[in-house]
Protein backbone atom coordinates (compact mmCIF):
# COMPACT_ATOMS: atom_id res chain seq x y z
CA UNK A 1 0.00 0.00 0.00
CA UNK A 2 2.86 1.97 1.01
CA UNK A 3 4.81 1.49 -2.56
CA UNK A 4 1.34 2.31 -4.30
CA UNK A 5 1.22 5.53 -2.84
CA UNK A 6 4.75 6.49 -3.34
CA UNK A 7 4.68 5.59 -7.42
CA UNK A 8 1.27 8.00 -7.39
CA UNK A 9 2.92 10.92 -5.46
CA UNK A 10 6.20 10.70 -7.68
CA UNK A 11 3.23 10.16 -11.33
CA UNK A 12 2.16 13.19 -9.93
CA UNK A 13 5.36 15.38 -9.63
CA UNK A 14 6.61 13.53 -13.08
CA UNK A 15 3.57 16.20 -14.42
CA UNK A 16 5.59 19.18 -13.56
CA UNK A 17 9.02 18.22 -14.56
CA UNK A 18 8.45 16.38 -17.99
CA UNK A 19 7.44 17.86 -21.04
CA UNK A 20 4.33 16.35 -21.42
CA UNK A 21 3.27 13.40 -19.32
CA UNK A 22 -0.83 12.02 -20.65
CA UNK A 23 -3.59 11.43 -18.31
CA UNK A 24 -3.21 7.58 -17.02
CA UNK A 25 0.64 7.49 -17.81
CA UNK A 26 2.89 5.43 -14.95
CA UNK A 27 6.96 5.73 -14.82
CA UNK A 28 8.13 3.40 -12.45
CA UNK A 29 10.38 4.66 -10.25
CA UNK A 30 14.10 4.20 -10.44
CA UNK A 31 14.77 5.59 -14.01
CA UNK A 32 16.97 8.70 -15.01
CA UNK A 33 15.90 11.67 -17.36
CA UNK A 34 18.01 14.11 -18.52
CA UNK A 35 16.66 17.08 -19.89
CA UNK A 36 12.81 16.23 -19.08
CA UNK A 37 11.26 18.78 -20.56
CA UNK A 38 12.04 17.84 -23.58
CA UNK A 39 10.45 14.50 -23.53
CA UNK A 40 6.61 14.07 -24.18
CA UNK A 41 4.64 10.98 -23.40
CA UNK A 42 0.94 10.18 -24.33
CA UNK A 43 -1.56 8.63 -22.50
CA UNK A 44 -1.95 5.71 -20.75
CA UNK A 45 1.46 4.46 -21.43
CA UNK A 46 3.56 2.37 -18.98
CA UNK A 47 7.25 2.41 -18.55
CA UNK A 48 8.91 0.02 -16.16
CA UNK A 49 11.48 0.67 -13.65
CA UNK A 50 15.39 1.14 -14.69
CA UNK A 51 14.74 2.98 -17.53
CA UNK A 52 17.30 5.62 -19.48
CA UNK A 53 16.00 8.64 -21.08
CA UNK A 54 18.71 11.48 -22.63
CA UNK A 55 17.97 14.34 -24.75
CA UNK A 56 21.06 16.50 -25.61
CA UNK A 57 20.50 19.98 -26.85
CA UNK A 58 24.11 20.39 -27.59
CA UNK A 59 23.72 20.20 -31.57
CA UNK A 60 19.76 21.21 -32.20
CA UNK A 61 17.91 23.02 -29.48
CA UNK A 62 15.13 21.31 -30.68
CA UNK A 63 16.02 17.69 -30.06
CA UNK A 64 12.73 15.93 -28.55
CA UNK A 65 11.49 12.34 -27.71
CA UNK A 66 7.72 11.66 -28.11
CA UNK A 67 5.75 9.13 -27.15
CA UNK A 68 2.85 8.00 -28.45
CA UNK A 69 -0.58 7.10 -26.40
CA UNK A 70 -0.48 3.17 -24.95
CA UNK A 71 2.89 2.37 -24.71
CA UNK A 72 4.54 -0.42 -23.04
CA UNK A 73 8.04 -0.16 -21.95
CA UNK A 74 10.38 -3.25 -20.30
CA UNK A 75 12.50 -2.56 -17.88
CA UNK A 76 16.10 -0.96 -19.00
CA UNK A 77 14.20 0.88 -21.62
CA UNK A 78 17.36 3.38 -23.10
CA UNK A 79 16.90 6.16 -25.27
CA UNK A 80 19.05 8.36 -26.46
CA UNK A 81 18.33 12.02 -28.70
CA UNK A 82 20.43 14.36 -29.83
CA UNK A 83 18.28 15.39 -32.74
CA UNK A 84 14.27 13.52 -33.04
CA UNK A 85 13.15 9.95 -31.65
CA UNK A 86 9.15 9.42 -32.28
CA UNK A 87 7.78 6.64 -30.97
CA UNK A 88 3.83 5.94 -32.50
CA UNK A 89 0.42 4.78 -30.83
CA UNK A 90 0.54 1.40 -29.40
CA UNK A 91 4.48 0.53 -29.39
CA UNK A 92 6.21 -2.18 -27.13
CA UNK A 93 9.66 -2.08 -26.24
CA UNK A 94 10.48 -5.56 -24.13
CA UNK A 95 13.05 -5.74 -21.59
CA UNK A 96 16.61 -3.42 -22.19
CA UNK A 97 15.88 -1.90 -26.16
CA UNK A 98 18.29 0.62 -26.67
CA UNK A 99 17.18 3.51 -29.60
CA UNK A 100 19.57 6.38 -30.52
CA UNK A 101 19.98 8.75 -33.45
CA UNK A 102 23.42 9.24 -32.35
CA UNK A 103 26.31 7.89 -31.84
CA UNK A 104 30.11 8.65 -30.57
CA UNK A 105 32.12 10.50 -33.28
CA UNK A 106 35.05 8.94 -34.43
CA UNK A 107 37.98 11.35 -34.63
CA UNK A 108 39.82 13.00 -33.20
CA UNK A 109 41.55 9.46 -32.51
CA UNK A 110 43.14 10.87 -29.49
CA UNK A 111 40.01 12.04 -27.89
CA UNK A 112 38.57 9.41 -25.19
CA UNK A 113 35.66 8.15 -26.57
CA UNK A 114 33.62 9.59 -23.77
CA UNK A 115 34.28 13.15 -24.55
CA UNK A 116 33.94 12.54 -28.15
CA UNK A 117 31.14 14.80 -30.09
CA UNK A 118 28.28 12.18 -31.19
CA UNK A 119 27.70 11.89 -35.04
CA UNK A 120 23.68 12.41 -35.33
CA UNK A 121 22.05 10.39 -38.15
CA UNK A 122 18.70 12.06 -38.82
CA UNK A 123 15.57 11.06 -36.95
CA UNK A 124 14.13 7.59 -35.36
CA UNK A 125 10.49 7.48 -35.88
CA UNK A 126 8.93 3.75 -34.75
CA UNK A 127 5.62 3.87 -36.20
CA UNK A 128 2.37 2.78 -34.62
CA UNK A 129 1.71 -0.96 -33.54
CA UNK A 130 5.25 -1.78 -33.45
CA UNK A 131 7.01 -4.49 -31.26
CA UNK A 132 10.85 -4.12 -30.30
CA UNK A 133 12.06 -7.79 -28.48
CA UNK A 134 14.29 -7.92 -26.17
CA UNK A 135 17.57 -6.78 -26.34
CA UNK A 136 17.17 -4.83 -29.95
CA UNK A 137 19.10 -2.10 -31.01
CA UNK A 138 17.42 0.82 -33.41
CA UNK A 139 20.03 3.02 -34.23
CA UNK A 140 20.46 5.75 -36.89
CA UNK A 141 18.30 7.37 -39.65
CA UNK A 142 15.36 4.95 -39.55
CA UNK A 143 11.90 3.92 -39.39
CA UNK A 144 10.13 0.81 -38.28
CA UNK A 145 6.72 0.75 -40.17
CA UNK A 146 3.52 0.15 -38.78
CA UNK A 147 2.27 -3.03 -36.67
CA UNK A 148 6.08 -4.01 -37.80
CA UNK A 149 8.42 -6.97 -35.19
CA UNK A 150 11.46 -6.62 -34.49
CA UNK A 151 12.62 -9.69 -33.01
CA UNK A 152 14.80 -10.15 -29.68
CA UNK A 153 18.60 -9.54 -30.08
CA UNK A 154 18.00 -7.52 -33.70
CA UNK A 155 20.33 -4.63 -34.22
CA UNK A 156 18.51 -2.20 -36.69
CA UNK A 157 20.58 0.14 -38.64
CA UNK A 158 18.27 1.01 -41.84
CA UNK A 159 14.60 1.86 -42.09
CA UNK A 160 11.81 -1.37 -42.21
CA UNK A 161 8.85 -1.61 -43.88
CA UNK A 162 5.38 -1.25 -42.55
CA UNK A 163 4.21 -5.35 -41.45
CA UNK A 164 7.39 -6.81 -41.50
CA UNK A 165 8.93 -9.11 -39.04
CA UNK A 166 12.78 -9.10 -38.67
CA UNK A 167 14.67 -11.50 -36.68
CA UNK A 168 17.84 -13.08 -35.57
CA UNK A 169 20.11 -11.33 -37.47
CA UNK A 170 21.43 -7.33 -38.11
CA UNK A 171 20.33 -5.66 -41.19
Amino acid sequence: MIKTFVIQILNILQKFYLGRLGAGSVLKPFGKIWNPKLIFIGKDCFIDSSYLFIVSKKFNSNASISIGNNCTFGKGAFISCANSIEIGDHVTLSRNVFIADNRYGDFPKETPVGKRDPLIYGKVKIESGVLLGINSVIIGDVTIGKNSIVGANCVVTKSIPPYSRISAKSI
